[in-house]
């Protein structure tokens, strides 16, 4: 017959605590998968003197020990209650948790970047735990090694930080009570193969049922493993809003029915964490976390290597089927030591067990998923942040229009273009490539909200003045002035358009610090109630493609103190109803390349200082309806390079004061239709140069007072006058063809 196993035995050590020795009376350790273990003990003690306020914080351990082999628990005693005497004794509880546990004690806001959550997890996990002397084991898992682009820890405290985003990727984590490194270490695990198989007595996993009297077997043994199916979801749906790609929604889908062909889904929502996801991953880690409470087993025993991440094998089960590997997901250990109180000898059951243990386990089958029971901290409701850079930069943006800001909240603020993610910022507008556009620039303080709470998920919502960066216009002096005015990047100046409110003296006013530019793609309108006043400081050009018209109700007038250029591609008409008066101080040179026409409809002066000269080029007429009159003070002179001709329906007058010559190089040739009269005031004379004629058709009379020569067609010449003398300083001819006549009172000859 083979012998019974032996009975457990407790030892208990505080390594920095008060130098005393204790006994354990009770004992009671809970462990579970992600969560921190809770050792509680009742100790007993013959050092009546000892200081037990010094356990307290103290490294300790407690070996759990049959024959050969022992179990050791390790942890950091966060409790200690003082129970006072019993007989000889000094009895206290303490209760032991591991050092990770501590870090429920520390509550942070902080921000990481660009880090995975392993990296995440070991950046907050290792220092804090190197203070208790205390290690960290991340695995081999490749989960949690995604970078994420922007990771919060918001008002909440180290412990569950790290838990929470270890739910969120799906890696499960139990301490390993390392006997070696003599503590315990946290340690993360991704597959259920991870898992180390329990040691039996006989050095293998496998743990009979033994229904009753378990303590007197040869082996460590359960009392019992129930089994339980439980109805739970069988599918899991999540969808994300990628604002990269708005209309193409992320969904990721985990499928799953149960045996009778049901699907129970979960659907969530908006749990993006990092720029490039794998949500497919994320919807199957969830899925089974809710199914992993499907298939559990529940049982006793006093296996004291049961621990949870431990395998082992169940044999002499009543069904089959179970006898297959499982995991270990939970453990209750219990022990009792009657036999440590003194004076309780008489009371002592020695046959009673010292260690029993509760447990729940799952088929090893079943990846080990954590359930998402911790709540990610939510920021309801706005608050202010300060837009922050790179050092002499004064707006620093991205290609969306993000922003960087730093976080009042932040205990080692950067205040630099590390300080955050890149923000989107909230717009009034935001179209496809319209809308409104204000970036908030380094240094103002902004209003940020988060996207369902979400602190990982923030949005500029706003800017707000404080006491560094003033209103624009003074307070309240200024309270009905309303606007916006920018501010010049890298000078000095500002863009604004501003508002006046105040009763009597409303105002819109503009100012573009250097250029401002206005399109209008069709039509515009500008209606001005009283007067416009508009000062250039130096070009004004005026580009109308068609027409322009301007209406003026009273004056117009236009002062040019250079010069004016005006060109007309095709016609200009000018109509004025009254009068029309130019004053030109200088020069006047007018050039038409084709013909001009003025028509005065009454009457027209032209006055000229001093000369005018007008060439044509080719033929020049004038018509006057009535009379026209040519007076010149000085001289006046007619030149024609050809022919000129003067001719008028009725009278010529040529007269002149002095002197009045008619000479031409060639010919003067006079025509009169009727009579001809050339009357001379004194003396008259006719010369040529050479021969002269007098041709008349019918008579010729030359007469001087009682003198007068008459010559007629028919050739008679009638000489008349009182004294004749007719001299010649040659020869004198008297020839006649008829008849000679002599007649007078008296002739005489020689």
């Amino acid at each position: 017959m083979s012998e019974p196993i032996e009975r457990v035995s407790y030892v208990f050590k505080a390594d920095d605590g008060p130098d005393a020795t204790f006994e354990v009376h009770r004992m009671q350790l809970v462990e579970q998968v992600d969560a921190p273990f809770e050792l509680l003990l009742e100790l007993v003690t013959t050092d009546l003197d000892t200081a037990t306020d010094e356990l307290l914080g103290a490294a300790c351990s407690l070996e759990i020990i049959r024959a050969d082999r022992m179990r050791p628990v390790y942890g950091i005693i966060d409790r200690v209650d003082y129970l006072g005497y019993t007989e000889d004794q000094l009895m206290v509880n303490v209760r032991v948790v591991p050092a990770f546990a501590l870090l429920a004690q520390q509550v942070n806001s902080r921000i990481f970047q660009d880090m995975s959550v392993l990296d995440i997890v070991k950046a907050v996990v290792e220092p804090e735990l190197g203070v208790y002397g205390r290690t960290f084991d991340p695995g081999s898992s490749s989960r949690g090694t995604e970078p994420r682009d922007y990771c919060v820890q918001y008002r909440e405290s180290n412990l569950d930080f790290v838990a929470r985003l270890l739910e969120e990727e799906g890696i499960s984590w139990h301490f390993v009570h390392d006997e070696g490194k003599a503590h315990e270490v946290l340690s993360l695990t991704f597959e259920n193969t991870e898992y180390q198989d329990i040691a039996n007595v006989d050095g293998s996993a496998t743990v009979p049922i033994v229904r009753t009297g378990a303590d007197t077997y040869d082996r460590e043994a359960l009392g019992g493993l129930d089994y339980r199916r439980l109805s739970t979801s069988t599918a899991t749906m999540h969808m994300d809003f990628d604002w990269k790609q708005p209309s193409a929604p992320l969904f990721s889908e985990a499928a799953g029915q149960d045996e009778r062909s049901r699907t129970r889904r979960v659907y969530r929502h908006d749990l993006r964490r990092f720029i490039a996801d794998d949500g497919v991953d994320r919807a199957t880690e969830h899925k089974g976390g809710l199914t992993l409470a499907g298939k559990l087993g529940h049982g006793t025993g006093n296996v004291i290597t049961f621990q949870p991440c431990t395998t082992f094998e169940v044999e002499r089960h009543d069904r089959a089927d179970l006898e297959v590997k499982w995991a270990i997901t939970r453990v209750e250990h219990r022990g009792v030591c009657p036999d440590v109180l003194l004076g309780m000898a008489d009371n002592r059951v020695s046959s009673a067990p010292r260690y029993v243990n509760t447990f729940s386990c799952v088929p090893v089958a079943a990846p080990v998923r954590p359930v998402r029971q911790r709540p990610k901290p939510r920021a309801y409701g706005p608050e202010t942040a300060t837009v922050v850079g790179p050092a002499g930069e004064e707006i620093h943006v991205d290609e969306h229009g993000r922003i960087k800001v730093q976080f009042h909240w932040e205990e080692e603020p950067k205040k630099d273009d590390t300080s955050s993610c890149w923000i989107r910022v909230r717009q009034n507008w935001a179209g496809a490539g319209w809308g409104f556009q204000f970036i908030p620039r380094i240094g103002m303080e902004v209003v940020v909200e988060f996207l369902a709470g979400n602190p990982d998920r923030p949005m500029v919502n706003g800017c707000v003045y404080n006491g560094e960066n003033a209103y624009p216009y003074a307070m309240p002096g200024d309270k009905t002035k309303s606007g916006i005015k920018t501010n010049s990047v890298s000078g000095e100046g500002s863009n604004e358009i501003r508002f006046e409110d105040a009763g009597g003296s409303e105002e819109l006013w503009m100012h573009a610090q250097k250029d401002m530019n206005s399109v209008v793609e069709n039509n515009q309108t500008l209606s001005v109630g009283a007067d416009r006043s508009m000062s250039i400081g130096a070009n004004l050009t005026d580009a109308i493609t068609k027409n322009k018209t301007i209406t003026v109700g009273g004056n117009h007038k236009e002062d040019i103190t250079g010069n004016m250029d005006l060109s007309v591609t095709k016609n200009q008409t000018i109509t004025v109803t009254q009068n029309v008066t130019e004053q030109i101080m200088g020069k006047r040179d007018q050039k038409i390349a084709k013909t001009s026409k003025v028509m005065v409809v009454l009457a027209a002066d032209e006055i000229v200082g001093l000369k005018k000269s007008v060439k044509v080029g080719g033929l020049y007429s004038e018509q006057v309806g009535a009379s026209r009159s040519i007076t010149a003070v000085g001289a006046m002179s007619f030149t024609a390079g050809l022919s000129g001709k003067f001719q008028c329906a009725k009278n010529i007058t040529v007269k002149a004061r002095k002197n009045l010559a008619l000479e031409g190089d060639v010919d003067i040739a006079m025509k009169s239709g009727k009579k001809m009269t050339l009357t001379a005031g004194d003396d008259f004379g006719l010369k040529g140069a050479k021969k002269g004629m007098i041709d008349m058709t019918d008579s010729l009379t030359l007469k001087c007072g009682d003198a007068m020569l008459i010559m007629k067609k028919d050739g008679t010449i009638t000489l008349k006058g009182k004294d004749i003398t007719i001299k010649g300083s040659g020869k004198i001819n008297v020839k006649a063809t008829g008849e000679l006549t002599l007649k007078g009172s008296k002739i005489a000859e020689n």
